[in-house]
């Protein structure tokens, strides 16, 4: 009866060609007992998706259950019963611990979004403190050349000249304690970002291949990349923009022969590089596993000599 309520329901939507034929399945549970089990269920397996060969492992399982409850079929109905409702809380509470859309998952993801956000404010002030400092080294310099020009060709300033090199020391005392502010900035984010880092390559990324690892068994999951590309693509360019802001305190320092520039601290720079390689080692992933073009609903099982196909991301 089943099998007939299959085959009436794929004419309705009229896909009975990819389907299977149910009609021929009822004919070969019915008549054909004698038959070889291992050969029906190698063909389902190879032909149709896993879904499918269950449905035939339940139905023969039914057929040899039914003859010890042929006085009692009301008995039969309601194991039966209780078996699926087990099943489906089984499946419900599987689905809840695995799946996307529990609200640990959503809060996690929460705040990995709040995080990477905030790395992109403090960039942008980092980046806004990094180019006052140019302008503050301007003037210092300006200043400085244009006074000793003064003084040269006037010698009636000299008498100035004491309160205006007091005037710019101030001005790099300034600049100064303006710099390490900055570097201390780079560092509070960099800290940061290490731990999204670790979140996303120690956490998040293994759950997600072993989502990807059910899925090609048949669960329910979802195995999106969307959030880890978004994830990753800005912490690698908050991580470049840090490096780019370094440089160009790197550079000020030389160019305008600030006294830190020879204790400028280089660990803050490799402590940047590593968090990026580390970042971009685990960048690409296969977004979809190989399978082969006779079975596109069944990854990771490949024949030899048979060609396969992958992507990456």
């Amino acid at each position: 009866m089943y099998l007939d309520e299959q085959w009436n329901h794929s004419l309705q939507e009229n896909n009975f060609l990819p389907g299977p034929d149910f009609p021929g399945m009822k004919d070969y549970l019915v008549v054909g007992k004698t038959c070889c089990y291992v050969d029906c269920t190698c063909y389902l397996k190879d032909t149709y998706n896993l879904s499918l060969f269950f449905l035939f492992f339940l139905i023969l399982l039914f057929l040899k259950t039914q003859k010890h409850f042929q006085d009692e079929p009301l008995n039969l109905a309601v194991i039966l019963s209780e078996c699926l409702q087990e099943e489906k809380k089984v499946l419900a509470s599987a689905s809840e611990k695995q799946g996307c859309g529990s609200p640990a998952v959503q809060q996690k993801w929460k705040e990995l979004d709040r995080g990477v956000n905030e790395l992109k404010r403090q960039i942008s002030e980092v980046k806004k403190e990094v180019k006052s400092l140019e302008f503050l080294y301007e003037n210092l310099d300006y200043v400085q050349k244009t006074w000793q020009n003064k003084v040269e060709q006037d010698s009636g300033l000299a008498q100035s000249n004491a309160a205006v090199k007091e005037g710019c020391l101030k001005q790099a005392n300034f600049i100064m304690q303006t710099k390490e502010m900055v570097l201390q900035q780079i560092v509070d984010i960099l800290n940061q970002a290490e731990q999204i880092v670790a979140a996303l390559t120690d956490v998040e990324l293994p759950e997600w291949k072993r989502r990807q690892q059910l899925a090609c068994i048949g669960g329910p999951v979802d195995t999106s990349l969307d959030h880890l590309e978004e994830w990753f693509t800005a912490v690698a360019d908050v991580l470049i923009q840090v490096n780019q802001e370094l440089q160009k305190l790197q550079d000020q320092s030389k160019k305008y022969n600030s006294p830190d520039a020879s204790s400028f601290p280089r660990e803050t720079e490799n402590f940047t590089l590593s968090l990026l390689t580390k970042l971009l080692a685990n960048a690409l992933v296969v977004d979809k596993q190989p399978i082969m073009s006779s079975l596109p609903q069944r990854p990771q099982i490949l024949k030899t000599g048979v060609r396969f196909t992958a992507a990456v991301r």
